[in-house]
């Protein structure tokens, strides 16, 4: 799932930008998919999801936006072309995500599109 992620450029860096190391941007994708397969988990086998399992839902949402904005938001670059062209989207989802289940009654139907987010840059190797 990651390998899209492994490419890297020879571009310069921008001036004033802070350019994000391979390893970091590794580590994080992978938290990124261990918040999207609890949030799954979570979601899917409910059909209604308690207040407790609301209230971990969004620390996970919260958890996915602070981990997309140090990858692609204003100072930070990365050397992964689909990354930075992708990141503002899956950011954007994730924040319409846990603003829908702010809501009350709570919308989960953002949260679950979010696995969806993913293919823009990851496609299922079968």
């Amino acid at each position: 799932m990651l390998a899209s992620c492994v490419t890297s450029s020879t571009d310069q860096d921008e001036p004033g930008k802070v350019r994000i190391e391979n390893e970091q941007v590794r580590q994080s994708m992978q938290q990124l998919l261990h918040n999207v397969i609890e949030i799954e988990g979570t979601v899917r086998p409910a059909i209604s999801v308690n207040e407790n399992s609301r209230m971990k839902l969004m620390a996970k949402l919260l958890n996915m936006e602070e981990l997309t904005s140090t990858l692609g938001a204003g100072q930070h670059i990365t050397n992964h072309p689909l990354l930075e062209e992708n990141i503002h989207q899956l950011r954007a989802d994730i924040v319409t995500a846990r603003r829908a289940i702010e809501l009350q009654p709570p919308n989960y139907y953002w949260v679950g599109r979010i696995a969806g987010s993913c293919t823009a840059c990851h496609r299922d190797p079968r």
